[in-house]
């Protein structure tokens, strides 16, 4: 098995050589990078896991964010929400999700999210409402 540990050697390095960055193992498989908006929300849910909340919400309304998918303004308004409530603003929080609501209409809370003391109740709010105009169409 080590009778040729400088072909092992060479072997491994050019293997190692063609995975030196992310981006370039992206490309080489195929996987599209990222769009500016799904990169800018990417950032703003990292501002928010950081608990930098005035942060997240500046990044979660960019206009990258705006011009993105209809999945991605999801997100960024879900974690909008998030944000506003955990910073006491409620009635931001309901906008947040009465937008995610609004743009898609099945949009839901994992049951952890739904059941927390903060947005939980304010989504179930958000919920109630968009069922109501839903239901009066």
């Amino acid at each position: 098995m080590n009778r040729h540990p400088a072909l092992v050697l060479a072997i491994a390095a050019l293997a190692l050589a063609g995975c030196s960055t992310i981006g370039d193992v992206g490309r080489k498989v195929g996987i599209a990078p990222a769009s500016p908006a799904e990169q800018k929300l990417a950032e703003g849910i990292a501002l928010y896991d950081q608990g930098e909340f005035p942060a997240a919400i500046r990044t979660l309304q960019s206009q990258e964010i705006a011009d993105g998918d209809v999945g991605t303004r999801v997100r960024a308004n879900k974690y909008l929400a998030f944000s506003y409530c955990v910073t006491q603003r409620r009635v931001l929080c309901r906008r947040s999700f009465d937008t995610a609501l609004r743009l898609d209409a099945t949009f839901e809370l994992q049951p952890a999210e739904a059941g927390h003391p903060i947005w939980g109740p304010v989504y179930a709010q958000a919920r109630k409402a968009a069922d109501q105009r839903r239901d009066r169409r």
